[in-house]
């Protein structure tokens, strides 16, 4: 004796919801965390490029002043006086004070990355619905600096132990340094993104919880 099964579903298959069946405040839900997705992985990558500009002009006095000796110093017990010398020479002909307008427009352009992107934060959570939009920005953005730092720091040393038993002559550090760099900023790039999304998303739950204990 045949059964006909043909329209008959299986009673042990779940069947998928989409979206039409999901209910108004589920659907509202799903939203507001893609709006917390895309709009951490959009902002915090120009947030690390801004914060970088603005290190860069900090970082060259430092190395042309306060880390002038010991960079020497360390030269010379690494590689020897020669080096040291040439070191030594290098840095001294890099003048802070020359380089105070590429100083100032970096700085400049650094701070317009940092307010474009949390306008673009900013405007990304309002349209998605999100509550305080400018209160989740203002947590995320400091939050997810100091996270993307320490990983990156981490990827850094990570890769500069394998570029440096992968290269043990200047000729092959040289060659390579153009790769590694190249690794290390699309390697930054991504941790950005995906901390980015994490955290203004965890951010905005965090705010949204909160607001809803208040409010009951």
């Amino acid at each position: 004796m045949s059964t006909e099964r043909g329209n008959s579903p299986d009673p042990q298959e779940s069947p998928e919801v989409d979206e039409r069946e999901l209910t108004p405040e589920e659907q509202w839900k799903q939203r507001q965390r893609r709006g917390s997705f895309a709009a951490g992985a959009l902002a915090m990558p120009i947030i690390g490029l801004g914060v970088t500009l603005m290190a860069v002009p900090l970082g060259i006095w430092y190395v042309t002043t306060v880390f002038k000796t010991v960079i020497v110093v360390i030269m010379n017990m690494v590689a020897g006086e020669e080096e040291a010398a040439e070191v030594n020479t290098a840095l001294g002909n890099i003048d802070p004070g020359s380089m105070s307008a590429v100083s100032i427009s970096l700085v400049i352009v650094g701070v317009v990355l940092l307010a474009a992107a949390f306008a673009l934060s900013y405007f990304m959570l309002r349209a998605y619905d999100i509550e305080r939009p400018l209160l989740v920005t203002t947590f995320s953005a400091p939050m997810a600096t100091v996270l993307v730092a320490v990983v990156s720091a981490s990827i850094g040393a990570l890769g500069g132990l394998m570029f440096e038993g992968a290269t043990q002559t200047v000729e092959g550090t040289l060659s390579s340094a153009p790769w590694g760099i190249a690794g290390f900023a699309l390697a930054s790039i991504a941790v950005s993104v995906v901390i980015g999304a994490g955290v203004w998303w965890w951010v905005g739950r965090i705010l949204r919880s909160a607001d809803t204990q208040t409010q009951h």
